[in-house]
């Protein structure tokens, strides 16, 4: 067996710590092949593996338990000298006798000398031949914790049902802070000569002490989470009860990289304790963060901020060094291009300039060359103007300036496409690439004084579901002081409110973009989509020509609260179908459990970039998780294996919960391999009316494998509307499927059409009389259904 260690911060000094078995004679390592494991400042972040043999005896001598032993880490850098991990216990499983005594250690190795406990289970393997007692359970040291019941008897009928023990802290009212302890288990007696004398590895546990103000957090050894959405979890809980509520901000430093999807779901928030909830471990889970950027395994950081509250000294800003918790997310991309703008790029025609950067995902095969040119060379100047990357500097940024122009005119600020044009290039991988084109504002400096807004569409949109809007401003000229706008309002606070009621430009950052978030307010009325307007205020400086200056307003669209009976659909029509398998993009499918050895054509899915903002429900969405059984979802984060039926459509009684934001042309138990099929995406057209086309091409039905099926989803930007797109059906009878076919929104609703697991249609309409004879056939070539929001 292994296990891996690696360090959660970057060391300032080599870091060493001795590997030894406690007993040779039942274990040995072998890996490292040393003896110790050496960290440095180049390799502190990756995972070293420690390898553990075990030692035949030639004995019948049951289960024999053992550590490995990892020694106090010896080091220059002061942190990490003299930290001892906690050893590992291991079980050497005897292979003379086929039965054993498991013990399952619970989710939690923490209890409290408030009274919070864990537990474990214990189950035999194997049935005995005659009652299997263990006795004494014991715990190493009951002034830190005690066990109950402190025996266990397994008899012939009962011997595969586990068995709970529960571990419990025990309050010492002495300030020793968190202490350690075992629970250990006697030699089991039996008259089953197999199960007499097994002795089960002990337990370790630890004793959160309460009577000293202090934040412990329990992060894991190895922090991993993947970009296919596997995730990480630590435990943050506090030493002892405060007389107040305690916050402590927990937050990500690279957000692309990594979400925290409980206790809330964002890259930042806050953990909450008080008198009722302080010993209760608060669980923070991490996942993976899909960049689509081919660039490695990427380190990010969970920072963990200093305690705040109003109410208890102990704890306000103590301790400040609790420790942040590393991550490293597994990449899973390939080749293209990235473009990084930054916040903004803004230029003024007094020539003054700005500078984003491109750069290459991967290591190409030949030389890629990228040529740029500017869209309005009267308004702004790019340089260089072209780009070439080769196998030496392609993970190098290159900077590109793009510089303004004075034209002389008052023309007012003035929005300039720098365009990327098309990789050119031997290697196949990247020749014809187009990477994302950059916007360029230049400040004109013949107009007055102004608070100029960046990239507005003609009308800011949020929505009584929730969805924000951000608004960036900038000054049309530098003022000779700080200049703050105050009292930032919405005009209707029941349609949208601000996150912010001021903000100030300074001389240096007058033109970097300054950022209002107005977010959509339900106000639980059945109305129109309502406009509103921001007020920016008046602004207050020591400059004249800026103090007093008005910020102006800003007009928004607040849609009303969308549900899925909003959506209106049309009953299958007549349409050509036209497949995109010749110009689309294929899907390169994950399996859905990310350990899993199945093919991920079969139980795959993968994250799909819609080209556009399209709204479902009344959220705005720009990506969408594509499955190879049939359906879609908005939801970014993959549904398991085992909750792939397609009866959840409809069936709210077993789990409909776990599928949420569903579009379902033809949800089945498809796979995409058996007859060459694969699934493709396609965005065409122009702002504001493109297209995205998702195709499942020669599909076929696991059960039935003659049968194949082409269909598609459209989504169509401006309009929100939905097709369902049918091509060719082939198989032996009507009802070789069991396909759902439908929408579904986010808190267990739906509107499905028809469902060949029992025929069911819902209110919102279907085919009549369905029954379980509807299947393909319903759905001739060209067949499309609309849903209309």
């Amino acid at each position: 067996q292994s296990f891996s260690m690696i360090l959660n911060s970057e060391p300032l000094a080599a870091v060493d710590i001795t590997v030894i078995s406690s007993d040779t004679g039942e274990g040995i390592i072998t890996a490292p092949a040393l003896g110790a494991l050496a960290f440095t400042t180049a390799n502190w972040n990756v995972a070293q593996t420690v390898t553990v043999q075990g030692v035949d005896d030639a004995e019948v001598d049951g289960n024999q338990p053992f550590e490995v032993v990892l020694g106090a880490a010896s080091s220059g850098d002061g942190n990490y000298n003299s930290i001892n991990p906690n050893d590992v216990p291991c079980v050497t499983i005897d292979d003379e006798s086929n039965k054993i005594i498991m013990v399952m250690a619970g989710s939690s190795t923490l209890v409290s000398e408030s009274g919070s406990f864990s537990q474990f289970e214990v189950v035999l393997t194997g049935a005995p031949t005659a009652d299997v007692t263990i006795n004494p359970i014991s715990s190493s040291d009951t002034s830190e914790g005690t066990v109950s019941p402190g025996s266990l008897t397994f008899t012939t009928l009962n011997w595969s049902t586990p068995k709970t023990v529960q571990v419990f802290g025990q309050d010492d009212d002495e300030q020793d802070g968190n202490r350690s302890f075992s629970v250990s288990f006697a030699a089991a007696t039996s008259s089953d000569p197999d199960y007499s004398g097994q002795i089960p590895a002990p337990l370790t546990y630890e004793n959160i002490d309460d009577d000293t103000a202090g934040v412990t957090v329990r992060a894991g050894s190895s922090m991993l989470v993947s970009e296919s959405g596997t995730m990480s979890s630590f435990e943050v809980v506090l030493n002892s009860r405060p007389v107040a509520t305690v916050s402590i901000d927990v937050w990500l430093d690279v957000a692309s990289e990594g979400e925290i999807t409980t206790p809330f779901v964002g890259d930042t928030g806050t953990l909450t304790f008080d008198a009722g909830n302080w010993q209760n471990p608060q669980t923070v889970t991490v996942m993976g963060e899909d960049d689509f950027v081919a660039d490695g395994n990427q380190p990010f950081t969970l920072f963990i901020d200093p305690a705040v509250s109003g109410g208890d000294a102990n704890y306000d800003g103590m301790p400040s060094s609790i420790p942040n918790v590393a991550f490293i997310n597994v990449d899973d991309d390939s080749y293209g291009v990235t473009v990084d703008m930054g916040d903004g790029l803004v230029t003024t025609e007094t020539g003054g300039a700005d500078i984003f950067n491109i750069v290459l995902n991967s290591e190409p095969t030949d030389v890629v060359t990228i040529n740029l040119t500017s869209t309005a060379p009267s308004e702004v100047i790019i340089s260089p103007s072209s780009v070439n990357f080769n196998i030496t500097n392609w993970n190098i940024l290159v900077p590109i300036t793009v510089t303004g122009v004075d034209d002389a005119f008052m023309d007012g600020l003035q929005s300039v496409i720098v365009d990327l044009g098309t990789v050119s290039s031997a290697d196949g991988n990247y020749n014809g690439i187009a990477p994302n084109d950059v916007t360029v504002y230049n400040i004109d400096d013949e107009s007055i004084s102004e608070v100029l807004v960046l990239d507005q569409p003609g009308e800011f949109i949020t929505t009584e579901n929730g969805a924000s809007v951000d608004i960036q401003i900038i000054l049309n000229q530098p003022p000779s002081a700080d200049v703050t706008f105050s009292t930032i309002q919405s005009m209707i606070p029941s349609e949208g409110v601000v996150d912010t009621p001021s903000v100030t430009f300074t001389p240096v950052d007058w033109n970097t973009p300054h950022t209002v978030r107005v977010t959509g307010v339900d106000d639980a009325i059945a109305d129109p989509d309502m406009f509103y307007d921001i007020d920016l205020g008046f602004a207050t400086s020591t400059d004249p020509l800026w103090d007093g200056f008005p910020g102006g307003f800003i007009t928004l669209l607040n849609l009303d609260h969308r549900v899925i009976t909003d959506y209106t659909w049309t009953p299958p029509s007549g349409s050509p179908y036209n497949t995109i398998w010749v110009s689309g993009t294929v899907v390169n499918f994950k399996h859905v459990d990310f350990y899993d050895g199945y093919d991920p054509e079969d139980e795959g899915y993968e994250y799909v970039h819609i080209g556009f903002t399209f709204f479902y429900m009344g959220m705005p969405y720009d990506q969408i998780t594509v499955y190879s059984n049939g359906f879609a979802s908005f939801n970014p984060y993959p549904y398991s294996a085992n909750t792939f039926a397609n009866g959840f459509l409809i069936q709210s009684s077993v789990g409909a919960d776990l599928f949420q934001n569903i579009l379902a042309p033809w949800w089945d138990d498809l796979h995409m391999g058996l007859a060459g099929g694969n699934v493709y995406y396609e965005t065409t057209g122009f702002a504001p009316n493109r297209v995205l086309t998702i195709e499942w091409e020669n599909a076929i039905y696991t059960v039935a494998s003659d049968d194949t099926y082409n269909f598609q989803i459209k989504l169509y930007e401006s309009s929100n509307i939905i097709e369902f797109v049918y091509g060719p059906m082939s198989g032996d009878a009507v009802n070789d499927t069991t396909a759902s076919v439908g929408i579904k929104d986010d808190v267990g609703g739906d509107l499905h059409i028809i469902d060949g697991l029992n025929g069911a249609t819902d209110a919102s309409g279907g085919p009549p009389n369905a029954d379980d004879a509807w299947g393909f056939t319903d759905f001739p070539t060209g067949s499309v259904i609309t849903f209309e929001p």
